[in-house]
């Protein structure tokens, strides 16, 4: 079933197409297109979170992941795509994997039924090890499956940590002084805010000048343990004593668990953040060689906090 709203689909006006439209770097990629003129036709599964884009000028179609026919037309008359897996967990899923090659599939056929020439990948740090297990072992299966059609130009893109993730670390801080979670507190990680990987895909989609298959990592000014981030973010958030604690695999399991994650979904999440503390996923190309985004950390933790006391007020 596809829904589309509020244009009629046109061959004539080569498209930006956005999938995932209603996820982070979605929406980022999707806006800096609009701001920039470009026509623009984005795919999701909500009519009303595609509104703001329908009223930007935007084509919104409202349609599955993995409905491979509704992405072909979607693809139609596109000048180049943004692809990417969504959602990027399902906690109840006893068989993400199985879900997450549904979703490659329909997306490879509507590129190639579209006669799609260029492609810009959202993939990961994930895809740097090649024993990485669900979720992020789809994003290696989207590149090489992308990278097997040998009609299309294919820029993977794969940044490290999303800043977003921190946004529960954030409010805890906010709440008590102390956060904790699974991942070492002494690990630098190579964050990197969704809006900033949203403004890199926009230009390389803009710009095409891409050949082949090639991959390029995203990060941050600066890679930032979350024993830093807790401290950053208890300064802003006028608790300068904030504290990060590590928890085992076996206490991150049972949060998991009790939040209605499927057992084998939980198991996943837990052998991902092991392989990230061990080292396992990590950058691989040399400094020089990806791109550095600009927002700081700071930057991004004041604004969750902003955000969260402007609805505080609105409630009162």
């Amino acid at each position: 079933m596809i829904e589309i709203y509020p244009r009629i689909l046109s061959e004539e006006v080569p498209m930006f197409v956005v999938t995932g439209a209603n996820s982070n770097t979605g929406r980022a990629v999707a806006m800096s297109l609009l701001e920039r003129g470009a026509p623009v036709r984005v795919i999701g599964r909500s009519t009303e979170r595609l509104r703001p884009f329908a009223d930007r000028g935007a084509e919104a179609i409202v349609a599955e992941p993995f409905d491979r026919i509704a992405l072909e037309k979607a693809f139609a008359g596109a000048k180049a795509v943004y692809a990417m897996l969504q959602p990027g967990v399902i906690p109840e899923s006893d068989d993400f994997s199985a879900y997450q090659r549904e979703v490659i599939e329909a997306i490879a056929s509507a590129l190639v039924k579209a006669r799609t020439s260029h492609v810009v990948a959202l993939s990961g740090w994930g895809a740097n090890y090649d024993k990485v297990g669900v979720p992020l072992e789809g994003l290696a299966i989207l590149e090489n499956r992308l990278e097997s059609i040998g009609t299309l130009n294919t820029l993977a893109l794969r940044p490290g940590w999303f800043m977003e993730n921190a946004t529960a670390l954030i409010h805890e801080i906010a709440a008590s002084g102390s956060a904790s979670g699974q991942l070492r507190g002494d690990l630098a990680l190579p964050m990197i805010a969704t809006a900033d990987i949203g403004a890199v895909a926009a230009d390389a989609l803009i710009t095409a000048d891409f050949r082949g298959f090639s991959a390029r990592e995203l990060e941050g000014p600066e890679p930032l343990s979350l024993t830093e981030a807790a401290r950053l973010a208890g300064e802003i958030a006028g608790k300068p004593d904030s504290v990060y604690r590590q928890i085992s695999p076996e206490d991150a399991l049972a949060r998991l668990l009790s939040s209605g994650f499927s057992t084998t979904m939980a198991d996943a999440i837990v052998r991902m953040t092991d392989d990230v503390n061990a080292g396992r996923i990590r950058m691989m190309q040399p400094r020089e060689a990806r791109i550095i985004t600009t927002t700081r950390f700071q930057s991004f933790a004041s604004a969750v906090l902003n955000t969260e006391r402007t609805e505080e007020n609105h409630g009162r």
